[in-house]
């Protein structure tokens, strides 16, 4: 219920008007999952690591980043734990190694976060939500790479995706059970991401001064990517054995468009749609209609979410609004 969005741009072929005007255009289509705070990270040209977050919807954030700034990592919030006033509750959140410090952002929801803190004698913090548990676990390991990320993400029971950026201009993404889109531009060596395919599309589409073919890059679940500041891509994995699964359905992450289509095909193939039925029939009870739930699935929201969403009825009504807006809901 959260939403993932940034770029990585290494041989920084966007002015900084072009920059500001991306990560604007990404920050506000990936709104759709989430208004109660927006945050970036990036690098600023002294090598410091920058954290930019308020409690307030993305349309509503001013971003100045500064000349040829390589790597922006965002985040957009649908609070669940925490309250967003706390502006220590937004994401990213920081986190401090020895020799480097890194920025980390989290979609989905970390059910074993005050086990872990018990079981691993973690400091008290005034971070009230779930997601700042990676963050300590980071540093509790002393070290930000594959290995350390890893043994990280197997820690963790629930649901997540996430991203982590250092002050080297190394670019993390993991894909755990939680939606996660790459493209990058031909030629250029431009990186966009978002949650979802459907988010980037519009984001790419509102940011029109881009041209040329993108490619999406694959990562599935139980991956890590990293990019560095030279645009090098480097790939591990991780072990998803704790995280949760969808109680409805299997995962359609890897379908390249929405629900509808996806469903059309099925009913092509003879399958049909059943799989949804017990969250359409709960959704029925509750007083929302199928294509109000296919409109939160076209957004990129799993079952999961959803379910959840139906148990806090002014988090269903922000999410539906904001799918209204980017034009999700017809």
């Amino acid at each position: 219920m959260c939403g993932l969005f940034g770029f990585s741009d290494p041989n920084h072929t966007l002015t900084r008007k072009q920059a500001n005007r991306l990560t604007r255009c990404l920050a506000e289509a990936s709104a759709v999952r989430g208004t109660d705070a927006t945050g970036i990270a990036y690098v600023s040209t002294d090598g410091a690591l920058r954290i930019y977050k308020r409690p307030r919807a993305a349309g509503l954030m001013q971003f100045s980043l500064p000349a040829k700034t390589t790597a922006v990592m965002g985040h957009v919030r649908m609070a669940t734990q925490g309250k967003a006033s706390h502006n220590e509750n937004n994401h990213p959140f920081p986190g401090h190694l020895k020799g480097n410090s890194f920025a980390l952002a989290h979609n989905g929801v970390i059910a074993n976060d005050s086990m872990l803190a018990l079981q691993q004698h973690l400091p008290a913090t005034k971070v009230e939500t779930d997601s700042y548990v990676a963050v300590q676990l980071l540093e509790r390991g002393g070290k930000l790479d594959f290995n350390a990320l890893a043994e990280m993400a197997e820690q963790l029971e629930g649901t997540f995706s996430f991203t982590v950026l250092d002050s080297n201009n190394t670019l993390f993404f993991m894909r755990g059970n939680n939606p996660l889109c790459i493209a990058r531009f031909a030629g250029s060596g431009l990186i966009c991401y978002a949650s979802t395919r459907e988010i980037l599309l519009k984001a790419l589409y509102l940011a029109s001064f881009l041209s040329g073919t993108c490619d999406v890059i694959p990562i599935e679940e139980g991956e890590i990517l990293s990019l560095n500041a030279a645009g090098k891509m480097k790939r591990s994995t991780f072990d998803t054995a704790k995280l949760n699964r969808p109680h409805f359905v299997p995962s359609f992450f890897s379908v390249p468009y929405g629900y509808r289509g996806w469903f059309s095909d099925c009913e092509k193939k003879g399958v049909g749609n059943d799989a949804l039925a017990p969250l359409l029939e709960i959704s029925h009870i509750m007083g929302y209609t199928e294509d109000e739930i296919f409109c939160l699935l076209d957004a990129g929201f799993c079952e999961e979410e959803i379910e959840e969403m139906l148990l806090h009825p002014s988090q269903m009504q922000t999410a539906l609004a904001e799918c209204f807006d980017c034009g999700y809901y017809f």
